[in-house]
């Protein structure tokens, strides 16, 4: 039904609009508790409030219980180390230096998987300001991480990705301008969803150079992906405020992303997890499992997934021929005929907006 190719920006509306379960917002999840707890049955709310058989590895019974699924079924995705090449520091050595993301270009020396792996089986609660391991409190706040990754202060004021969720909620975000900053080219499609109101994602193979080198960045520190293919509106959002220059708060994300590891998904950020254990003093055991040599040596960007620079995708660089050819003046002498005008397409709810003020 929508065309994600028109033009045009969604300006603010003074009308309600309707928000589904679908569009909630990270930053809506992080602050709602309920998302979580629909997902506990009624036994499991039950075992949450009794003792466990091993009170210095587990918080509660239900955590005992579900740790086999955490040391059998969870990978995990560990942090690699940044290793960018001169010809693509212009993307980030400024940035790193005037944002203080120094955590970014740490030695990652050391991993204790059975800690990590321990520590999300007992952060089963949003609502944690300190997740039992081993006999210790683990600090998982937002000034924790803050202080551990020697990050700047949180401000007073909302950040750049704030900002820009309520620009999206009043439908006044220009997704236009966020894909020609990003992309190679601003005609490639979005992924849309069944929320017309904004796009759902965009394909990875779009993004030009700097965008795809930051994404292999944030992908990696602040908000863990392994899909291979497209990026999430989320991602885009993010890409778009570092790229842009504004201000943001990372502890924010990354707290959100370990809080939501106890119902689904990969198990991120080992190494900080190690750290924050290493800071409170958790006993470190010789049977302690460790990810192998090999994993420690993997870095980003890795050229599997990223492509040279300038590179383009074989239809954009051929229709890029195409309109070069068809503008050429030709040899033949018949008066050529006028090319039929395509039909009109419909447009995105956050172009059709614009239209109505």
């Amino acid at each position: 039904m929508s065309n994600p190719q028109c033009k045009g920006k969604g300006k603010a509306t003074t009308g309600k609009k309707k928000r589904g379960k679908s569009s909630m917002s990270i930053l809506d999840i992080m602050h709602d508790d309920s998302w979580r707890e629909k997902h506990f049955t009624p036994q499991e709310k039950a075992d949450q409030l009794l003792p466990t058989n091993d009170p210095v590895k587990f918080a509660n019974r239900y955590c005992e219980l579900k740790y086999p699924v955490f040391a059998t079924s969870r990978n995990l995705y560990l942090e690699r180390t940044l290793k960018i090449p001169e010809e693509l520091q212009q993307y980030t050595s400024e940035q790193i230096k005037q944002r203080g993301w120094f955590f970014l270009e740490r030695n990652l020396t050391e991993v204790n998987a059975s800690w990590v792996r321990e520590f999300y089986c007992n952060y089963f609660k949003t609502s944690l300001d300190a997740v039992h391991l081993r006999g210790k409190q683990i600090l998982v706040t937002e000034e924790a991480i803050e202080d551990i990754l020697q990050l700047q202060p949180k401000s007073d004021q909302p950040d750049g990705y704030q900002r820009a969720e309520e620009d999206m909620h009043f439908m006044r975000f220009d997704w236009d301008a966020v894909k020609q900053r990003i992309a190679l080219d601003p005609t490639v499609p979005w992924v849309m969803g069944k929320n017309t109101a904004m796009p759902k994602g965009i394909k990875l193979m779009y993004l030009n150079d700097e965008a795809r080198l930051w994404h292999h960045i944030l992908s990696n520190f602040v908000m863990p992906s392994t899909h291979e293919t497209e990026l999430s509106a989320a991602m885009i959002t993010l890409l778009w405020c570092v790229m842009e220059g504004k201000d943001l708060y990372l502890p924010r994300f990354i707290r959100y992303y370990k809080v939501r590891v106890h119902v689904r998904g990969t198990i991120p950020f080992p190494y900080l997890i190690t750290q924050l254990g290493r800071r409170a003093d958790v006993p470190w055991e010789l049977a302690d499992a460790k990810p192998t040599a090999a994993d420690y040596k993997k870095i980003i960007p890795h050229s599997r997934k990223f492509q040279d620079l300038g590179y383009r995708p074989p239809f954009l660089t051929a229709s890029g021929e195409v309109a070069t050819s068809s503008a050429a003046p030709s040899s033949s002498t018949a008066t050529p005929v006028p090319p039929t005008a395509p039909p009109p397409a419909s447009e995105p709810v956050y172009h059709l907006v614009h239209r109505l003020f």
